[in-house]
């Protein structure tokens, strides 16, 4: 059975919120966009909710679906009220789309990326 996992595409001030994993070791130090497993009986949006709480202690709003990339579904997101404290992560980062792909990123996060670009800043991928 194949895990259903989301992630946030949370823009602020026209940067996107990137986080870098702690975890398993073989992914220690490569960046992502922040999010989780949905477990069951939750619907995507109340997990990545729920993520967003657990992992970085801040409550966001859940948009539209933004785009999907292997097993994983990320959502526009609004940063609703909290100060970012990583849990699962060493570190986060505010990426722009001129520097976002400079990041070491998960291949699955690479796709995501590159369609966060395309949808939320077409004006960068020109």
């Amino acid at each position: 059975m194949m895990i259903e996992v989301v992630a946030a595409f949370l823009v602020h001030a026209d940067k996107v919120l990137i986080a870098r994993r702690k975890d398993p070791p073989q992914l220690a130090g490569r960046w992502e966009f922040p999010g989780g497993k949905v477990e069951p009986g939750e619907k995507p949006e109340e997990s990545l909710v729920r993520e967003m709480e657990e992992e970085f202690g801040i409550r966001i709003a859940v948009g539209a679906f933004g785009a999907d990339s292997f097993h994983i579904r990320a959502y526009r997101a609004t940063w609703l009220s909290g100060q970012i404290v990583p849990v699962a992560h060493d570190r986060y980062a505010w990426a722009g789309p001129e520097d976002l792909l400079a990041y070491d990123l998960l291949p699955a996060d690479v796709d995501l990326a590159h369609a966060l670009i395309e949808k939320y800043f077409p004006d960068a991928s020109k």
